[in-house]
């Protein structure tokens, strides 16, 4: 039985987390304990192996089923892009690293299906919570989901115990899937508070398009509340209260319309032209990394996908995907978009993404800088042409690009394109359609390819600067670094400088420039980055609108007097301080802008 309230003075705590998903609540608390059934280590004897195998391959289709059924029914209550989020589940049943390691792990260690389930689960969890990207680091949660599942199916006589929500509830849990957030009923489910988790896990995303507000990352809060305690949560600050003050509660309650009534505006907005004031047009997209992305770019009215990354395709697999299986990722989003653009990042594995089929015997000692990226696919044609050719096929459903990441050199660009010219003439002497003008990008992550950007731009239709990696190795600061967490900052000079030469030497060419990384989804930086005369931000599909708020509520050439500016300031606090006095009435009321705005006020270390 959980605990309650009952008998236990009522201590005012704020705890302090991330914000998951938009949207504040205030009512009591439920906590929730996901219990895992208890697994045998015993060891089998001899004549007991092929038995146990059979046993195990059951479980899995048991466990294929419920997922099924599962999907069905977030389908038939929620919708198509939100039942989309358990097609990733499905995929870890046939998982070889997963499933298929197990399966050979019964056969040589005589052990209980269960435990070497369970124990090659958190194997690759902690592997996955060891990776910087945020979205992927995330997916740990979705494996672990789907081998507990198949572990109750081992362990018939421990079954999931029913969780009911007998009135409005604000659920919190250490950490939350999501299957158990579908077994609620989410009308009585007022928010989602959770101690691990982040923006980017498929629960958050559930909540986002329920329109429940979520705190993740408050790594106290289940050892903190009890059920029953009165709590506030804050999904846009990422904050829990646990017993407010009736002046918080009244305060609260004021913020409830207000975000109510600021929603309202925002969504005003979606099918509105992205223009500044004084006529200049940046376009808005979305960077989506599964299909089930899609639907949100299109409801916030996203003017294409401006990143698809494709890493979770290949993503702990034991084998490398083939064409097949990749075409019919890329042709579900490119269908689904059209008209609109989609493009479509090749693979850019290494460094925080790891594929294990890829790995060599001999890793890298910094796979920052290492063997990774396009410089892995140039010397694996055997894994880059079948992704080429599957992307190939699917711009015959739609409007697709391509873009190549991580390119250094112009002479790594024409290998890459060399390659595509190698793809189309396989496609076409098998006589498969293709669109014959694709265009085709390159991605400015490292400085060489911003400083010889004259040579790029000549020979591509459009560049996206991502942001993420350009800060990285033009500051050499680790961005999964948390002792270094303070000196990683796009907005530092040197980092605007870079996106600056971009822009200037693609102008001559017509390029069109594009930025993908973190940058364009803070509405300070879409200032600069407008200011800069980059022609579209592609970001995550939430903060699409608030940016549009921003750039439709300025003048553009006031943001270009504030980018130059910024480029001859000598650190990043001093360009956030010159953009709050600039734009702090524009930008107020902004949720990311806050968050953003302060970090230029503390301190450096």
């Amino acid at each position: 039985m959980p605990a309650t309230s009952a008998n236990r003075p009522n201590v005012r705590r704020v705890l302090r987390g991330n914000p998951a998903a938009p949207g504040v609540a205030m009512g009591k608390c439920i906590l929730i304990h996901e219990e895992k059934p208890v697994v045998n280590d015993r060891s089998l004897e001899p004549h007991e192996v092929a038995g146990e195998i059979q046993r195990f391959d059951a479980a899995l289709e048991e466990a294929r089923k419920e997922l099924t059924d599962l999907r069905a029914k977030v389908l038939e209550e929620v919708g198509e892009s939100e039942a989309r989020v358990f097609d990733a589940h499905l995929l870890f049943l046939d998982d070889n690293e997963l499933m298929g390691n197990t399966r050979k792990a019964i056969a040589t260690e005589r052990k209980d299906a269960g435990f070497l389930l369970r124990r090659r689960s958190e194997e690759l969890a902690k592997r996955l919570a060891r990776i910087p990207d945020a979205y992927l680091r995330e997916r740990a949660t979705d494996l672990e989901d789907v081998a507990e599942r198949v572990v109750r199916q081992l362990v018939k006589g421990q079954r999931r115990r029913a969780i009911e929500l007998h009135e409005p509830s604000i659920v919190v849990a250490h950490n939350l899937n999501p299957s158990t957030l579908t077994q609620l009923r989410v009308r009585n489910v007022l928010g989602i508070a959770t101690d691990l988790g982040g923006p980017t896990s498929h629960v958050a995303i559930l909540a986002r398009a329920l329109h429940l507000p979520a705190v993740s990352g408050l790594a106290a809060a289940t050892g903190t509340v009890q059920t029953g305690d009165f709590v506030a949560l804050d999904g846009n600050a990422g904050t829990l209260v646990v017993h407010p003050t009736e002046k918080e509660r009244k305060a609260l309650g004021d913020r409830q319309e207000a975000l109510r009534k600021f929603e309202l505006e925002l969504f005003s907005l979606r099918d509105l032209p992205s223009v500044t004031m004084d006529g200049r047009t940046i376009l808005l997209s979305a960077n989506i990394e599964l299909p089930v992305e899609a639907e949100n770019a299109i409801s916030v009215g996203a003017h294409g996908i401006g990143l698809y990354r494709t890493e979770f395709i290949y993503l702990g697999q034991g084998h490398i995907p083939t064409e097949e299986e990749q075409l019919g990722a890329y042709r579900y989003i490119v269908e689904r978009m059209s008209p609109r653009p989609v493009i479509i990042r090749t693979l850019d594995a290494g460094g925080d993404k790891i594929v294990d089929a890829l790995q060599g015997a001999q890793p890298d000692q910094n796979p920052f800088m290492g063997w990774r990226s396009i410089r892995m696919c140039l010397e694996r044609p055997d894994v880059f042409l079948p992704q080429l050719r599957a992307i190939l096929r699917a711009s015959a459903h739609g409007n697709a690009r391509i873009l190549f990441p991580m390119i250094a050199d112009v002479h790594e660009l024409r290998e890459a394109k060399a390659l595509l010219e190698t793809a189309r003439k396989e496609l076409e002497e098998k006589g498969i359609p293709y669109a014959k003008n694709i265009p085709v990008g390159a991605m400015v992550e490292v400085p060489s390819a911003a400083i010889c950007v004259d040579a790029l731009a000549r020979e591509c239709d459009f560049l996206s600067i991502g942001t993420n990696d350009l800060t990285q190795f033009t500051l050499a600061v680790d961005r999964g670094s948390q002792r270094l967490a303070n000196l990683y900052d796009p907005l530092h000079p040197a980092v605007l400088q870079m996106v600056a030469m971009t822009v200037e030497g693609s102008r001559k060419h017509g390029t069109l420039v594009a930025v993908c990384g973190e940058l364009a989804s803070d509405p300070v930086g879409a200032v600069v980055l407008a200011g800069l005369g980059v022609d579209e931000l592609s970001m995550s599909p939430w903060a699409i609108l608030e940016v549009k708020k921003i750039l439709r509520s300025i003048n553009w050439q006031d943001a270009r007097e504030a980018a130059q500016q910024a480029l001859e300031l000598a650190g990043s606090r001093e360009v956030r301080a010159l953009l709050q006095d600039r734009f702090k009435r524009k930008l107020q009321g902004l949720g990311m802008v806050s968050r953003a705005l302060s970090r230029g006020t503390r301190p450096s270390k």
